[in-house]
């Protein structure tokens, strides 16, 4: 059965049938824009085929394989194979800009040759062969300038194939025309394909002394790229002076310009109005991408729909290049595997292929030549950390080439995969700053035991940080660092029982516990790495210090060691903030270069009190409310509620009010999380075991560990809060008194508590007051003076009279001795006889008693002597005949005034809050003695100030 990718001989039409003549590439080189025909070591014919799903005609070259029989015999099957592979491997990194080969099987279902999609606007470069001549301007052939190179992004070519090994990068192979692109994978993984293809005359023969050796990627090569490094030269690469093969019709035309590049890795040049770009940064962000779209499973799947089930079969090759290859990899090339599935062989060759790449890259270190004219690079993870666009930049890219090619979903790039990589990467980048870390802290236990003994002790590891061509994971790295700390010597032979020495022994612990837990972060698989993963050893980073800091200062207190340690510490929390994946993903873009700019140390050792914290949080807390799922969010205010006990001594008043509120957003769905959560909290109290507390005390682990998700520089203000909440050390009232606060004052709101509301509220009442008759308004004055003291009432106890009689002894005593008032009466009384004043000059005078004070019930014996605060006796029969003449006159069907829309909306249980609000203060003080020549404040043009509100807090950004 052929591969789903194959194509028949008989699908292809050709433009000339006679196999005999060598045509050329892709297309007409740059000295003759009419001829199709250049120089080429293999017979490659110009065709097509019409895909059958479609119906498009699909251009490109055929090129035919041959037999063993055949003279030259510089095409073998295998080659073929080999080729198609890699052209599958290079269109994961560069996508459609990778020539796509695809087998050819005659009708007996043998392979005779490959296709290669012609690629779009390709465009081959000026070489010494066929030069642009003198006087003529062509850049996109000859770039004069290091800005053309870099506004055609080679460095995205480059990279891609110098991670393949490419050894034959020649003019006719690149184009930098359009998006660029490539071509010709014959002398990709160069030990095996030079074998395969076999040599032919003085040339072949020098490349075959030249690469019949192991070349392996090195990031020495990234400290001079497109440069590279001593020992790692390539045949035929751009910035080759003479190719290695000395075949200078091959030499680059621009071949100085590329060199110029290592020289101005860093020179920023404008690709698009407003953005720059460097060498540098577009290398780093092609390498990344190489690394991240790699998925195994995914190459897997699209080999096999390219190549099938065909067997390796390099046994058909020559009797010498058979034996060759056998030489070059025992384990590759042997009897059985030559049996083996071609696409497992290819799996092994291009993950030993990646794990070179990953080395290279990930634990690149950067490179500064001192007084030299070779820029500086930067490491990889000053890249990682100041580009966190870079991340999505390609997972977008690869979604987009989802779309351009026609897979299967198994063979398509997974965003989830993507995003385990880069955790990945991630990670083992910073493995290098722990590395260091781990090896001072062993330093300086050595150093202190040292001192304490009089036998001398072993040396200290080698902290110098290598890594070696089998480390295919970084467990493998710190995984030996484990049985190094477990086997530590820190015993001495002198005095055993000082505080210097019981300090070491917290050492000795302190290390034990940090290597347990970097090992099983850095030993991880990808496929279980994630944001939880990080911020799990990032808690280790942070609370292991924590539990031993003290004991070990405390210990070593007059010694020179405490500042030795103080000072490690302080890296491991530089350690613990450069390596939050959840800080970095949605961080901004800095300048490549950009030094760490945070000081981890200062933002977790802030107060969570901090009045930066504190408002970051609230942003947080209401945008969350937001994005929670609404039900779900009732549901957990509901519990909370049930489960809320209050003290025993106080009264449980607001669960009615807030299970009834509760039921009615069944049918108010417009009603958003954040204004149900602000109405919650806009009434109660704040203390310890009240209700609100409950409630944020709930609710804060929650919007930290929704915010983590996020990143950005919300979650860097957090950090403190987030530490204290780790060590339970978080004040739940006081964060829930501020919250509180907050909803009440903050004009974001709509629901009844809010200060729009309450200031709608307040101009509806003190407006209704004044447009009722002076008698009406008294009758209602003095049913409250009544309500609060009944003696006055006509039907009056005896009894009541009695008791009244003693209240108003307690209440003189109290006036002559700490102040106070023997009754309102009089006071409210005046107001009335008042004729100057308006009703709701009277109503604001009466309200502004104390500065708008609730006066408190006078008692006796403990006892209150009175039923209710006057004010709020008044309060409460204003808002009932309010309500009344709302409801009478929906009832009647009449439009009601807009004034007083607000009552409508506020019911017996929520308006008992109103006079315990500061706007029923400030309310009150802008009524007071109003009179009848002054137009309402309500009505006025220039309407009293509103209620003074806290400033907007900044929602917590979700970039």
């Amino acid at each position: 059965m052929l591969p789903e990718k194959a194509l028949l001989l008989s699908q292809l039409t050709l433009t000339d049938p006679d196999f005999t003549k060598a045509l050329s590439a892709q297309v007409a080189p740059a000295a003759n824009p009419e001829s199709t025909q250049t120089k080429s070591a293999h017979v490659v014919l110009p065709g097509s085929w019409v895909e059958s799903t479609t119906g498009n005609t699909i251009n490109g070259f055929y090129k035919p394989t041959t037999t063993s029989k055949d003279e030259k015999n510089n095409h073998p099957v295998l080659m073929g194979k080999c080729e198609v592979a890699i052209g599958v491997f290079m269109n994961m990194w560069l996508g459609k800009t990778a020539a796509e080969d695809r087998l050819v099987f005659d009708d007996s279902g043998q392979i005779v040759g490959t296709f290669s999609r012609k690629l779009p606007d390709y465009k081959p470069m000026a070489s010494f062969e066929h030069p642009v001549p003198s006087g003529e301007i062509d850049e996109l052939a000859n770039p004069t300038t290091v800005e053309i190179l870099i506004k055609q992004n080679v460095a995205r070519l480059l990279t891609a194939l110098w991670g393949i090994g490419n050894i034959d990068v020649n003019p006719y192979n690149i184009s930098i025309k359009g998006e660029g692109s490539v071509l010709d994978y014959g002398q990709c993984l160069p030990l095996f394909m030079l074998i395969i293809e076999g040599s032919d005359g003085f040339l072949k023969r020098l490349e075959e002394v030249v690469v019949y050796k192991p070349q392996k990627l090195v990031g020495e090569d990234l400290n001079t790229l497109p440069i590279l490094s001593e020992g790692h030269y390539r045949n035929h690469w751009p910035t080759n002076f003479v190719p290695g093969t000395l075949n200078l019709y091959k030499q680059f035309q621009s071949y100085e310009t590329f060199r110029k590049l290592s020289v101005n890795s860093h020179l920023r040049v404008e690709i698009a109005p407003g953005k720059k770009v460097s060498f540098q940064e577009q290398m780093f962000e092609s390498l990344l991408t190489m690394l991240l779209t790699y998925d195994p499973e995914m190459l897997r799947a699209r080999l096999n729909d390219y190549l099938g089930d065909l067997p390796l079969d390099f046994m058909s090759l020559p009797e010498a290049r058979k034996e060759a290859l056998c030489k070059s990899d025992t384990v590759l090339f042997n009897e059985r595997t030559d049996k083996a599935p071609f696409v497992k062989h290819m799996m092994t060759v291009f993950q030993h292929q990646y794990d070179e790449l990953y080395r290279a890259v990930v634990f690149y270190q950067g490179f500064k030549l001192e007084d030299g004219p070779i820029a500086p690079v930067v490491s990889f993870i000053e890249f990682l950390r100041n580009r966190p666009s870079a991340r999505k930049k390609t997972i977008a890219w690869a979604k987009e080439q989802n779309t351009l090619f026609s897979f299967s979903d198994a063979a398509k790039f997974n965003a989830e995969t993507m995003e385990d990589r880069y955790a990945q990467i991630w990670r083992d980048a910073h493995v290098i700053q722990f590395w260091v870390l781990w090896h001072a802290l062993i330093k300086l236990a050595k150093d202190v035991a040292k001192d304490l003994r009089i036998k001398p002790i072993p040396a200290v590891p080698d902290s110098l940080f290598k890594i070696e061509d089998n480390i295919t994971e970084t467990g493998q790295i710190i995984k030996p660092l484990m049985d190094q700390a477990r086997d530590l010597d820190v015993s001495v032979d002198s005095d055993p029982d000082s505080n210097v020495t019981q300090g070491l022994k917290l050492l000795n612990e302190f290390i034990v516990k940090l290597t347990e837990a970097s090992v099983k972060y850095f030993d991880s698989t990808r496929n279980l790495l994630n944001i939880q993963e990080n911020d799990e050893y990032c808690e280790a980073l942070l609370s292991l210090p924590k539990l031993y800091h003290k004991k070990i200062c405390d210990a070593w207190s007059s010694t020179a060691w405490v500042g030795c340690f103080v000072g490690l510490v302080r890296e491991l929390d530089s350690l613990h903030g450069n390596l939050r994946l959840d800080l970095h993903k949605f961080a901004d873009d800095d300048a490549l270069a950009a030094p760490v700019k945070l000081n981890y140390t200062a933002l977790l050792n802030r107060s969570y009190k901090d009045q930066e914290v504190v408002n970051t949080f609230i942003g947080a807390l209401f945008e969350w409310a937001n994005a929670f799922d609404r039900d779900v969010l009732i549901s957990l205010i509901s519990q909370v509620k049930d489960l809320y006990e209050a003290k025993w001594f106080n009264c449980r008043y607001r669960g009615p009010e807030i299970a009834a509120y509760l039921k009615d957003l069944e049918k108010r769905k417009e009603v958003d999380g954040a204004n149900i959560l602000a109405y919650v909290l806009s009434t109660g109290e704040c203390n310890k075991g009240s209700l609100n507390t409950s409630i944020i005390e709930n609710i804060l682990p929650l919007v930290l560990r929704w915010r983590r998700g996020f990143g950005g520089i919300d979650n860097v203000n957090l950090m403190s809060l987030d530490n204290a909440l780790s060590g339970n050390a978080v004040d739940s009232v006081y964060y829930t008194q501020k919250i509180v606060d907050y909803v009440r004052t903050a004009e974001q709101f709509t629901h009844i508590y809010s200060p729009l509301s309450q200031m709608k509220f307040n101009r509806a009442m003190y407006s209704w007051v004044n447009k009722l008759s002076r008698e009406r308004f008294a009758a209602l004055v003095n049913q409250a003076l009544n309500d609060h003291e009944p003696e006055y009432k006509p039907n009056a106890s005896h009894a009541t009279q009695w008791y009244a009689f003693l209240r108003t002894t307690v209440r003189t005593v109290k006036s002559y001795t700490v102040g106070g008032t023997v009754s309102r009466r009089p006071e409210v009384l005046d107001y009335l006889q008042d004729k100057d004043l308006s009703n709701s000059g009277v109503l604001g005078s009466i309200f502004h008693f104390k500065d708008g004070g609730i006066d408190e019930p006078t008692a006796v014996f403990g006892v209150p002597a009175t039923e209710r605060p006057f004010n709020l006796c008044l309060f409460d029969l204003i808002f009932a005949e309010m309500t009344k003449e709302v409801s009478a006159s929906a009832a009647a069907g009449v439009r009601l005034d807009s004034a007083l829309e607000i009552i409508s909306k506020v019911d017996k249980l929520s308006s008992k809050h109103y006079p315990h609000f500061p706007s029923f203060k400030y309310y009150a003080k802008q009524y007071c003695q109003h009179t009848n020549d002054q137009l309402a404040p309500s009505q006025a043009a220039e309407q009293p100030t509103p209620l003074p509100t806290t400033p907007m807090l900044p929602m917590a950004s979700s970039m």
